[in-house]
């Protein structure tokens, strides 16, 4: 007999698991924008460098979609006995996890594959990582923190609902394993008061 949340768990650990690929396929991938080192030992990406530094945001984006697009059904599928809205919530907060991980682990590995700036002279190029959490550091600059978190967990929910409406029954196709536990729950407690 499997406890209740055991599907649950199932999918948050796959979850966390495809945040981790997802982030560092976008590490070894992405292609780095340079920067200049200016006399303040700040940095900035010239013109010719932000459809690049962009263009590393928009691939995370993609691989985001790409992770809500195996999330939404591996929920539905991993953790029936959550069907519904329940799942719904479940789906959404292992999406959203998903893309804190691979934020996290994606930026901190291309970190580790770029060199020391502290070594770069004024006037020379280097590597940076794009600012995946879109937040401005400069006053002006356009700022949409944590914008690339929603893809995950919308497109998910979007897989997860197309899931709800192709079930076949009201019930979600949860009864057959309710009559299952109670199934089980009834031969565990036939088996102990005959032993």
């Amino acid at each position: 007999m499997t406890s209740r949340g055991s599907g649950g768990a199932r999918f948050a650990v796959v979850a966390v698991l495809l945040g981790v690929v997802a982030g560092l396929v976008w590490a070894f991938v992405v292609s780095v924008p340079q920067a200049r080192m200016l006399a303040d030992r700040s940095a900035i990406v010239p013109g010719a460098q932000v459809d690049s530094y962009f263009g590393g945001v928009g691939l995370f984006v993609v691989i985001m979609a790409v992770v809500g697009l195996v999330l939404g059904p591996l929920s539905w599928w991993l953790a029936r006995e959550h069907r519904g809205a329940g799942g719904a919530v479940l789906t959404a907060v292992g999406a959203s996890a998903a893309g804190v991980v691979a934020i996290l682990l994606g930026t901190w590995v291309l970190e580790l594959r770029l060199p020391d700036r502290a070594h770069v002279a004024v006037g020379d190029t280097f590597g940076v990582v794009p600012n995946l959490w879109l937040t401005a550091r400069e006053a002006g600059a356009v700022s949409a923190p944590g914008l690339v978190l929603i893809v995950a967990p919308l497109i998910a929910l979007l897989g997860y609902l197309i899931c709800i409406l192709m079930a076949k029954s009201a019930d979600l196709g949860t009864a057959g394993e309710a009559r299952a536990v109670v199934s089980d729950a009834a031969s565990t407690g036939h088996h102990s008061s005959t032993g």
